[in-house]
């Protein structure tokens, strides 16, 4: 596992699948293999507006992202920002 700020972003830069996991309405988990991009210290995942993680995403910001390789992973956990376009 990574033990240093550097060694994370390193670790995430080379790495591009993750389970995301957010939350639904009624308090039920959903976690899913997503693609992800990091950026300046920031995740970026691309989705479907209607998709089931976007309508868990709307009224609440935490969420969590495990990326792993091997025997390494970083875990982040976080607040999310929608951006449509």
């Amino acid at each position: 596992m990574p033990k240093n700020v550097g060694e994370v972003q390193r670790f995430m830069e080379k790495e591009s699948l993750a389970s995301f996991a957010t939350v639904s309405r009624d308090r039920q988990p959903h976690a899913v293999p997503v693609f992800f991009t990091y950026e300046n210290g920031k995740v970026y995942i691309q989705t479907g507006r209607q998709s089931l993680k976007v309508r868990n995403l709307l009224g609440k910001k935490k969420v969590a992202l495990a990326v792993y390789s091997g025997e390494e992973a970083v875990i982040l956990r976080g607040r999310q920002r929608a951006i449509f376009w």
